[in-house]
């Protein structure tokens, strides 16, 4: 997902249909797209420098669940993204992510179509790369959360930024 993506966190208590909307306002599909390890590399590229592009504007900054990284924007294009794994879906464990694997995505369709500068994902998604799964993108995040017995704050290990540091070099508090 993009920072712009999500305008507010999840309150804590009960949460009501209306309030994922206010988390997640926008009537997005989801899209699946396959690929390789080295295009999801470009796709996080590809965020980050429409991020410093627009002088820190977080709406396309990345953010991942099962995709974890550590980012030092500083450095140039195509080197940012270090130590970057990726969750099995069979076993829950990370790995590193291969460049040569292939590995499903899913993003919401105005991501799949290149918004916030995910011009690999619409390059992709244009070629025919991507299935459109037709689920409204708030009412998946309801359905998850109706399944759910409880939900908290995931630990530290599985957030997508292990490590960031910002385009001068410095580490955010």
């Amino acid at each position: 997902v993009n920072g712009g993506g999500m305008r507010r966190s999840l309150p804590k208590g009960d949460v009501s249909f209306s309030t994922a909307y206010t988390v997640l306002p926008f009537a997005n599909v989801l899209i699946e797209l396959r690929l390789s390890g080295r295009q999801i590399l470009e796709v996080l590229e590809d965020a980050v420098a429409n991020h410093l592009a627009r002088n820190g504007s977080d709406g396309s900054h990345p953010y991942a669940a099962g995709l974890r990284w550590d980012l030092d924007m500083s450095r140039p294009r195509g080197s940012r993204f270090t130590k970057v794994d990726i969750q099995s879906r069979a076993d829950g464990e990370w790995q590193t992510l291969d460049s040569a694997t292939t590995d499903t995505l899913v993003t919401s369709d105005y991501l799949a179509m290149g918004g916030d500068g995910y011009s690999t994902l619409a390059t992709i998604h244009l070629a025919g790369g991507s299935v459109n799964t037709y689920l409204n993108y708030t009412q998946t995040f309801v359905d998850y959360l109706l399944a759910q017995d409880r939900v908290s704050r995931p630990a530290a290990a599985d957030y997508s930024h292990r490590t960031v540091i910002d385009r001068a070099g410095r580490r955010p508090p």
